[in-house]
């Protein structure tokens, strides 16, 4: 009776420790054909090629959000299910799609932020894309600086694996034998990367912000026996209270670095087709502007168009009538230039609402009409 009562008592004891380690989490997945991707409740990004099984190319790729030294959100010390992952039925922009969220319950401790992951997946295409969306539940405005922890295990082995920087092609190129592996910010780009050999306990608040915020570009490093730890990072952001800022990625693979290299380009050209703010070649403005969406009545869509003379971070923010907030289309850096912004009202009711584009100091409002 004693042995038995051990045994269960170590065996449950064994379940839980591995339940915190996540081995045991909820997991989603999809394939391509080409890549296959599996999310788990706690944030964790795993890469397959070509398909779910002994072919892991990336054992974990999960978001990083430093507001300060010390002040870190990571997979292991803070993140905790806000929902749980499933895999959209029906999804619009893509042929596959997983949804989750996650918290800093684990922990409670800062920053406090909610993270949500859209994962998208294109039938017979060798890439997928990652949107991280960052929103800030607190009553006070935070400087974030985001960015990913990238854990390799090329052909379902640690070590020994190269990683480059294709600065033309603003890609983290992951490789050993055939299988390469490509990381690219689409909503930006990458400003910061720390390459180093995983050492055990390496994973700390201060070390993740000064990593973070290393400001370099770390030349191409082989990684002996534990692997390599990767950590990208693009430019601060601030995310205003009850606001949001989005980490968008292209995840590529392929069986040589060209095959790879065009799947991120795929990418790239597939995130610019779907996302909703597009850059229109005209001549550069001389001020900041936001013109009267059009058309106006409208049923359900609508285009909003604005222009800045200098590189700045903008938002657009859709209001009710009442100041409620609906969507914020536009929460990024982006460069000079002029704007393009779809504004779909599928579900909405008809009524009066109000759009606001802020850019530095400049904030203006506008009114437009949906009318069943």
């Amino acid at each position: 009776m004693k042995t038995t009562l051990y045994n269960f008592f170590v065996g449950g004891l064994l379940l839980l420790l591995l339940a915190s380690s996540g081995l045991f989490a909820q997991t989603e997945e999809f394939e391509t054909g080409k890549i296959g991707v599996q999310i788990n409740e706690f944030g964790r990004v795993r890469i397959h090629a070509p398909i779910i099984g002994d072919t892991q190319q990336i054992d974990r790729s999960s978001i990083l959000v430093g507001t300060a030294a010390g002040e870190v959100f990571d997979y292991r010390e803070d993140a905790d299910t806000e929902t749980a992952p499933v895999l959209v039925e029906s999804p619009e922009l893509s042929d596959f799609e997983i949804f989750s969220a996650i918290n800093n319950a684990y922990s409670n401790l800062p920053p406090d932020v909610v993270v949500k992951l859209n994962t998208h997946g294109w039938d017979g295409e060798g890439f997928i894309i990652v949107r991280f969306t960052v929103i800030n539940p607190g009553s006070d405005a935070i400087d974030a600086v985001i960015g990913l922890e990238i854990h390799p295990r090329v052909d379902g082995t640690y070590g020994n694996e190269t990683v480059e920087f294709l600065s033309d092609d603003k890609t983290v190129a992951i490789y050993r034998d055939a299988i390469h592996t490509g990381y690219k910010f689409l909503s930006g780009e990458i400003v910061s990367l720390k390459l180093f050999e995983w050492y055990d306990g390496f994973a700390s608040d201060a070390g993740f912000y000064e990593w973070l915020t290393h400001g370099e570009m770390d030349p191409t490093y082989t990684a002996e026996g534990d692997g390599a730890v990767i950590i990208p990072a693009q430019a601060s952001v601030q995310v205003a209270a009850g606001d949001s800022t989005e980490l968008v990625v292209g995840i590529a693979v392929g069986e040589s670095m060209e095959d790879m290299v065009t799947n991120i380009q795929e990418a790239t050209a597939k995130y610019e087709s779907i996302t909703s703010v597009r850059q229109i070649d005209r001549e550069l403005p001389e001020g900041i502007t936001v013109n009267q969406n059009y058309p106006n009545p409208f049923n359900p869509a609508t285009v909003i168009t604005f222009s800045i003379p200098a590189s700045d971070h903008v938002t657009l923010t859709v209001y009710s009538i009442l100041g409620e907030k609906i969507s914020t289309l536009v929460n990024d850096e982006l460069s000079a230039g002029n704007y393009s912004v779809d504004f779909n009202a599928q579900n909405l009711p008809s009524g009066v609402y109000f759009y606001t584009l802020t850019s530095g100091s400049f904030k203006e409002t506008k009114r437009m009409m949906l009318v069943r």
